[in-house]
């Protein structure tokens, strides 16, 4: 999570008060909601980024609906959202409805990819089974991509290097330029 001055540039790290992973029953859905709630009208500021969570948000469903769903809903406006395609794809979701659904309050989006089993390592962007180009494409208001692997087998630099070339190679993203060179790094947008 991360809070917001005025000026988007600037953004503080900031813990909310629970684990937003713990949407398993409807109870606890409804305590962890009332206490982020809580939480973002007690910090006060222009705007509050909720990172991407995991699959579980997105498979645990009450009365046919997420929790995701039920906690952007209950969100106030201004609340930023991050979104994990990964963990989206993994939980159910399709990555790039949800984009389109959350329109100008996603800015950052988590970019994975993998076989969609959590029990099994990530792959580098473009070489599992999450339909990148449909969720990169979703939304204009994404400002950055963020190529985070959590674990992979084999050398989790070169996925890296993989997923940065695909993503500007497709198009998707821009490469940053140090001295004439493409300089690596996770943020490729």
């Amino acid at each position: 999570m991360h809070l917001q001055t005025n000026d988007p540039r600037v953004r503080f790290p900031a813990q909310p008060p629970i684990s937003l992973q713990l949407f398993t029953l409807r109870r606890e859905a409804d305590a962890d909601l009332r206490s982020v709630l809580r939480w973002i009208a007690e910090v006060g500021f222009v705007g509050v980024e909720l990172p991407g969570l995991h699959h579980a948000e997105f498979a645990n469903r009450f009365d046919g609906r997420s929790a995701y769903e039920i906690l952007v809903e209950q969100l106030d406006e201004r609340v930023m959202l991050e979104l994990d395609i990964y963990w989206a794809a993994v939980g159910g979701a399709d990555p790039a409805t949800v984009l389109r659904g959350l329109g100008g309050r996603a800015r950052f989006v988590h970019v994975k990819d993998g076989p969609l089993d959590p029990a099994e390592p990530m792959t580098a962007v473009g070489a599992g089974r999450v339909d990148v180009v449909d969720a990169l494409t979703a939304s204009d208001a994404v400002a950055w991509h963020i190529v985070e692997i959590d674990r992979v087998e084999g050398d989790m630099r070169a996925a890296v290097v993989d997923s940065y070339r695909y993503l500007v190679e497709a198009g998707l993203s821009r490469g940053r330029q140090a001295h004439g060179k493409t300089r690596r790094n996770h943020s490729v947008r």
